[in-house]
């Protein structure tokens, strides 16, 4: 592939990156950017799939605690960003953390699993799985968009 070809389709990849942008600003809803699979699992669980589609980081309300597994379902499903606070947010909810208050959504280790305790779970940008405390200043709950 030429690289004019390969830097054409990334400008084209920002131009609709760009273009969804404008179109949530208008409606006020923000959507999960395609570059980022929200898997459903177990019916309510929204799980972030991460490593090429094939982890998943999801919570399991058995022994109250994060999971990886495999992400094998392929059931991804459209999700929205609600902003809210951390006190908000329970054990098991699928969140995006940020400093800035107009972060770029597309950035999956900002996507992590609410433990409780003033804790979450991330993936980071090298796909490990780390807890930290959640003393960021801004956060976004990812809820199931409707269709």
């Amino acid at each position: 592939m030429s690289k004019y070809k390969e830097r054409l389709e990334k400008v084209e990849d920002e131009v609709k990156i760009l273009k969804e942008l404008i179109s949530q600003e208008k409606t006020g809803i923000i959507l999960v950017p395609e570059n980022i699979k929200i898997e459903k699992d177990c019916g309510t669980d929204l799980g972030i799939v991460f490593n090429d589609e094939k982890q998943r980081l999801y919570w399991s309300s058995y022994g109250e605690v994060y999971n990886v597994g495999s992400a094998d379902k392929r059931d991804f499903v459209k999700c929205k960003l609600v902003s809210c606070k951390f006190e908000d947010l329970k054990a098991g909810d699928t969140a995006f953390r940020s400093s800035d208050r107009t972060p770029d959504f597309s950035e999956l280790n900002y996507y992590c699993k609410i433990l409780g305790n003033k804790q979450h779970c991330s993936i980071s940008k090298i796909g490990d799985v780390f807890v930290c405390e959640s003393s960021w200043n801004f956060w976004w709950k990812v809820e199931e968009a409707e269709e």
